[in-house]
C-alpha cells in the first residue's frame, strides 16, 4: 500500500466531529504530492520510515507510560512525573508521582466529564461534559488525531548523542499563543514516542514531555478510567 493511500485512510479513522471530510482528503492529497516530490530526492528508506510513524499512531488504541513534564513558565520552571494511561479516542488518566506535595493526584478523562482527585485534602473536582482538554497536549493519543485532521504538517529527521528520531510537528487546533504547535519525536529503530515538545507562537518550548517505558497497545481494563467509591465519595 502507498504512503499516500495509506494516509488518506489514517485521516478516516482520525477524523473529527464536524470536520468537512472531502476538504481534508483534498488537502491530504496536496500534502501527500509535496511529499513525494521530497521523497523522490531522498532514499526509499526514509519515506518508509514516515509511513511507519503514521501507521504506528494509526493503530495505537492503548498505551501506558511514565512521563516526566517539564513545565516552563514566566518566572520559573515546574517538573512532574506521571504515569499515563490513554484509550483511543481521548479517554485518559493522569497519576502523578513527583513532586511528593503532588504525589497521588489523579486525573480521569472518561471522554465526557473530568475528574481530579487530591489525596492530601481528600476532595474531587468534577468538571461535567468537558471540551477543552488542556491536558491533551501531552499524549502522543491526541496527537494523532490533531496531526491526521490537521492541513499541514512537517516531518524531519533529528539526531543527537543519545540516537537518531523522526519528529513531525503539527499545529495544535485552537491553540493559543502559549501553546501553538507541538513536535513528537520518535526513536528510529523503535518507531516509538520519546518526546514531545509543546511551542509558543514564537516557537519557544513552553513544554517538554519525555516518555519512558512506552507500552503500545496495551491492555486496559475500562475501569482504569474510574475513581474508586472511596474517591467518589470525596
Amino acid at each position: 500500500m502507498s504512503f499516500g493511500f495509506e494516509y488518506i485512510l489514517i485521516a478516516l479513522k482520525w477524523k473529527t466531529q464536524g470536520v468537512n471530510i472531502l476538504k481534508k482528503l483534498l488537502i491530504a492529497f496536496i500534502q501527500i504530492a509535496v511529499l513525494m516530490l521530497f521523497v523522490q530526492g531522498c532514499s526509499k528508506q526514509v519515506g518508509n520510515e514516515y509511513a511507519k510513524v503514521n501507521r504506528m499512531l494509526a493503530d495505537m488504541d492503548t498505551y501506558t507510560t511514565r512521563a516526566e513534564i517539564i513545565v516552563k513558565g514566566t518566572k520559573n520552571v515546574e517538573s512532574y512525573v506521571v504515569k499515563q494511561y490513554f484509550k483511543y479516542p481521548d479517554r485518559y488518566r493522569i497519576e502523578v508521582i513527583s513532586p511528593p506535595d503532588k504525589q497521588g493526584k489523579i486525573t480521569i478523562y472518561d471522554g465526557v466529564n473530568l475528574k481530579i482527585y487530591q489525596p492530601s485534602i481528600k476532595q474531587l473536582y468534577v468538571m461535567e461534559n468537558y471540551k477543552e482538554v488542556e491536558e491533551g497536549s501531552m499524549f502522543p493519543g491526541h496527537f494523532a488525531k490533531n496531526l491526521f485532521s490537521s492541513e499541514h504538517a512537517i516531518y524531519d529527521d533529528e539526531k543527537d548523542k543519545d540516537g537518531e528520531y523522526i519528529s513531525v510537528k503539527v499545529a495544535i487546533p485552537g491553540g493559543n499563543r502559549y501553546r501553538k504547535w507541538q513536535i513528537l519525536y520518535f526513536d528510529k529503530e523503535t518507531i516509538k514516542p520519546v518526546k514531545m515538545e509543546v511551542l509558543d507562537s514564537e516557537e519557544n518550548i513552553a513544554v517538554a514531555i519525555y516518555y519512558r517505558d512506552f507500552l503500545y497497545n496495551a491492555k486496559l481494563d475500562n475501569k482504569i478510567f474510574l475513581l474508586d467509591e472511596e474517591m467518589e465519595k470525596s
